[in-house]
């Protein structure tokens, strides 16, 4: 009877809503939100107005944005000297750009326009979209003009605005017209939720009429359209924030003079790399040049990937070949990279000329010189993981190393990308075959073909170093920085075993469970706003994972090992043990909802009927299922990194697909066809007429004995069915369902 009476009260709400025009407002922000539904169909919204309609338990807005000016100018008092006027922009968007906004003023309405940008008047501008407020000063004059660049449209659009005598400041707001979808629903209590694009939903509440409004009235505009503007302000690049090229006299290199201070040095110099070349001094010092030339991407790259190596260079000298044999290369070689302890991180046969002659210096050499520095760095770590006499906490730093700062493309490129055909001869090999593996071409014109090293650590020396670790931090209360890292990028698939032996695991053995443990106990801690950062790097590898990237990781960790269809199938044992780990966390933390829907569907999927009811149950007694839509509301408040319409839809497919359970696996316990019929009818007040809901909820009031309420709600479930054309079979199905349920033979 309940959900008669509810449908009953919505049909009437709606009816009256149609009849006269009814005004609503929002108690989140002080009543200052007002949404008005009239009786002819249109809507308003503040500023944004259009058209309403309604389907189901849903009123979509269709908006129709209210024609405006470019820039609205309102005055405001400041104290200025002599005949100033300050102008202070902001963008009801939440961003400014100035190098997109110029302003003219001219006393003379026919007089010719000089333009500035904003950035002319503001010497610390930078066009960063994060500032909402530039000030400038100008001098007033009788008309101010305020032009945008539209770089869409490619339009530049100009407003003009007469300023008059007593008015010494004015605050510019750049306008949008933006055309947003709104979507409204109808709670318990008749008022209406309403959110903007699936985001921040505002409740309304009925009143009976609309107060007036007061606010600050603007200049009047007239819009312009024969200016054209140069937008290649030459005062750009007076700016002092602006870097000329670089100039390569100043860059200091460092060219060894003979081969034997070159490799003394070298050994001094755990941080540096030897790049030796075996050619003719004019292409020696053409490579000189391209590296100077380099220097800033190669700056840029040190800092954004921790990988500060320094590099020195050296000619080899005719009387000096022998020493290619002693290394076991022959004498075609043209170049070396030699890392710690004289060990060769990259050769190859083909001359360094090939970098300048036939391709982009730039983005050959500097790739080059990330993979040589990447590899630099896999000879440090396989030197230290196999160096008995260091400690867990140098083991750590090293296995951390190993997962941030290699590239497992540069030794196993065919793990994730395919490489192309390339009709250019291999390098030959030497006589380290045992400890360098081929690097793969991809047919760049400057790509300079050669071999890498290969580390020498075996599996079972890595996993015995990573145990060491384990044992060690997995009793400390608080995490370690390194080691939290070092497990996301390893459970990501995406860590040392990777990086080292170009490995794919999908099945969690003892040491990723374990590891697993501590990413659930400190991940909290470790992705707080303060322990990392969010900035955009060219090299993600050293970008501490924030919370939603954890929570995703954790997720899909459980899936895959939950899941068959890998070359390795988790075992049962395995599977239980997922289960018991998430299920404990996720028993204390209800709002890791994304983790927490993976989780329930996993359970489904494994037919893990007992945990499945224990700990969905669990999860439900902490809402108010008779206002379950004001519940969830308030559920999503603590959880803001939740988009509510999504939230809403997840909530009552998990609880529909939970009540599915009971029917598709022919369950007869009768406390749990009730259960279920609790959240599969709480499904429906978040999805009214819904009729796959509505389907679930017919079948168990079946199975429970209200043969009558079944058929109805089935009958209910047909109506309002409406993938007929793209799913035909579920409606036959339906109707199938119907027959039974009426013949008496469901």
């Amino acid at each position: 009877m309940k959900n008669i009476f509810l449908l009953f009260a919505f049909m009437m709400l709606t009816i009256n809503i149609i009849a006269q025009d009814k005004v609503y407002v929002s108690d989140k922000y002080g009543n200052s939100l007002k949404l008005i539904l009239k009786a002819d169909g249109t809507y308003q919204l503040i500023y944004n107005e259009g058209t309403y309609n309604q389907k189901l338990d849903s009123i979509y807005l269709n908006s129709k944005a209210a024609s405006k000016d470019i820039f609205t100018a309102i005055p405001v008092e400041v104290i200025v000297d002599g005949d100033s006027l300050e102008l202070s922009f902001t963008n009801d968007a939440g961003y400014l750009s100035d190098y997109n906004i110029a302003i003219a003023a001219t006393s003379d309405d026919d007089k010719k326009l000089t333009f500035n940008p904003l950035f002319y008047y503001n010497a610390n501008s930078t066009d960063s979209y994060t500032t909402n407020l530039i000030k400038v000063k100008i001098i007033k004059e009788k008309y101010l003009y305020v032009a945008k660049k539209d770089y869409v449209t490619n339009e530049t659009l100009v407003s003009k605005f007469e300023v008059p005598d007593n008015v010494t400041g004015l605050t510019i707001t750049e306008n949008y017209n933006i055309s947003s979808n709104l979507v409204a629903g109808i709670n318990e209590k008749g008022n209406i939720i309403v959110s903007e694009n699936g985001t921040y939903p505002i409740e309304f509440v009925l009143q009976e009429k609309l107060d007036a409004q007061e606010k600050p009235r603007g200049l009047n505009y007239t819009p312009v359209t024969n200016i054209n503007i140069d937008w290649s302000f030459p005062s750009l690049y007076n700016n002092p924030n602006y870097t000329a090229s670089v100039n390569t006299d100043t860059i200091k290199v460092t060219v060894e003079t003979s081969l034997k201070d070159a490799l003394k040095n070298l050994k001094s110099s755990p941080q540096t790399c030897l790049l030796v070349v075996h050619d003719s001094k004019e292409v020696f010092d053409q490579f000189i040049s391209i590296h100077k030339m380099a220097y800033n991407d190669l700056k840029y790259y040190d800092e954004t990937d921790k990988n500060i190596y320094e590099f020195a260079f050296y000619n080899l000298k005719d009387d000096e070949k022998n020493w290619l044999d002693k290394k076991g290369y022959s004498l075609n070689t043209k170049f070396i990279a030699l890392g710690l302890n004289e060990t060769v991180i990259y050769s190859s046969e083909e001359s360094v000329k090939k970098l300048s002659t036939e391709g982009y210096y730039s983005y050959e050499y500097t790739t080059l010189v990330r993979q040589i520095k990447s590899v630099a760095n896999i000879v440090s770590v396989n030197e230290n993981l196999l160096n008995k006499k260091n400690s867990v906490s140098q083991l750590k730093t090293a296995l951390y190393n190993a997962s941030v700062k290699l590239n497992h493309r540069t030794l196993f490129p065919e793990v994730t990308e395919v490489p192309a055909t390339n009709t250019d001869p291999v390098p030959s090999t030497n006589s380290l075959d045992s400890t360098v593996a081929e690097y793969s071409d991809y047919t760049y014109p400057a790509k300079l073909n050669g071999v890498f090293y290969k580390p020498t650590i075996s599996k079972k020396e890595l996993d015995s170093a990573w145990d060491k670790v384990l044992d060690n931090y997995e009793k400390e209360s608080s995490y370690d920085k390194e080691l939290f890292h070092t497990i996301y990028k390893e459970l990501n698939n995406d860590g040392f075993s990777m990086n080292l032996f170009g490995e794919q695991r999908y099945i969690m053995n003892k040491n990723d469970f374990r590891a697993f443990d501590y990413l659930l106990k400190h991940y909290q801690a470790a992705t707080a706003p303060n322990n990392y950062s969010d900035e955009y790097n060219y090299d993600y590898s050293t970008y501490y994972p924030a919370i939603n990237d954890v929570k995703y990781l954790i997720s899909n960790v459980l899936s895959r090992n939950l899941s068959d269809g890998y070359e390795v199938n988790p075992t049962t044992e395995q599977k239980k043990e997922i289960i018991k780990r998430y299920g404990n966390y996720l028993y204390d933390s209800p709002n890791d909802y994304y983790m927490l829907t993976t989780y329930i569907n996993s359970l489904i999927a494994n037919k893990d009927e007992k945990e499945l009811f224990s700990f969905y149950d669990n999860f439900v007694s902490r809402f108010d299922t008779k206002n379950i839509l004001e519940s969830l509301n308030n559920y999503y408040e603590n959880n803001y990194e939740l988009n509510w319409y999504n939230l809403k839809n997840d909530f009552s497919t998990m609880a529909n697909n939970v009540s599915w359970y009971v029917v598709d696996n022919h369950i007869s316990d009768p406390n749990k066809i009730k259960k279920a019929i609790e959240w599969s009818e709480m499904s429906l007040k978040l999805s009214r007429n819904n009729s796959y809901y509505m389907d679930t909820l017919a079948q168990l009031y079946y199975k429970n004995g209200d043969k009558q309420k079944a058929i109805s709600m089935q009958e209910d479930a047909i109506k309002n069915y409406k993938d007929a054309e793209v799913n035909p079979d579920t409606l036959a199905e339906m109707k199938n369902v119907l027959e039974k349920m009426k013949s008496g033979t469901y």
